[in-house]
């Protein structure tokens, strides 16, 4: 989940979190969320294709080796 902060001026500042990072990822590399999801079940990924866009999404977070996955793909 994301860092929420604020400074002596008030003003809040949101760091982003590991699932801020994966959506950004595949944006970057123009990919679609079905283009990931069949990179990551072809690196040996074992969610549905639902689930990596509750990843994406931030509504779930990955395990390690998901996130791990998800990031080489």
């Amino acid at each position: 989940m994301p860092e929420v902060t604020t400074d002596f001026a008030g003003d809040i500042t949101m760091t982003p979190g590991p699932s801020d990072v994966i959506d950004r990822s595949p944006q970057d590399a123009l990919l679609s969320h079905g283009e990931l999801w069949l990179r990551y079940f072809e690196l040996g990924g074992a969610r549905s294709a639902l689930e990596l866009d509750a990843f994406l999404y931030g509504a779930l977070e990955p395990n390690p080796r998901d996130h791990g996955v998800i990031a080489h793909a």
